[in-house]
C-alpha cells in the first residue's frame, strides 16, 4: 500500500472526545476540516487495531438505528471517560461498537459540509 499514513493499533481516546466536543458544542460546521482529520485518525487507528488476517466482528451496530448522534455522543463520552480512569486502558467490544455507531451517524452530517450546492 502506498499510503504514507501510519496509525497505532490503539483507540485514540482524546481524539474521539475532541470530536464529540465538536458535535455537542455545535462547532461541527465551523471546524469541519478539524473534524474530518479526527475522523481519519479514528478510522485509521481502528483499522490498525482491528487489522490482521481475521479481524474481529463487532456486533451491536445497527446502521438503521434511529438513535440520534447526541445520545450516542453522551454514551460514548461516558464510556471513554471511565475507560481513561481505568489503569488498564482496555478497549472492550461495547466501546468499539459505540465508536463505530458514532462515526456511522456523524459521516452523513460531516461529509456534505465539503460539497458546494
Amino acid at each position: 500500500m502506498s499510503c504514507p499514513c501510519t496509525f497505532q493499533p490503539a483507540i485514540q481516546v482524546n481524539c474521539v472526545l475532541e470530536l464529540i466536543g465538536l458535535v455537542r458544542s455545535g462547532g461541527l460546521v465551523a471546524s469541519r476540516a478539524e473534524a474530518l482529520e479526527h475522523v481519519g485518525c479514528i478510522v485509521g487507528s481502528l483499522g490498525a487495531f482491528l487489522g490482521g488476517e481475521s479481524p474481529p466482528v463487532i456486533t451491536g451496530i445497527d446502521p438503521d438505528a434511529t438513535s440520534d448522534i447526541e445520545q450516542t455522543s453522551a454514551a460514548l463520552e461516558a464510556a471513554l471517560t471511565s475507560m481513561q480512569a481505568d489503569e488498564s486502558g482496555a478497549i472492550n467490544p461495547d466501546n468499539l461498537a459505540l465508536i463505530l455507531q458514532f462515526l456511522t451517524q456523524l459521516l452523513p452530517l460531516l461529509l456534505p459540509l465539503f460539497v458546494k450546492k
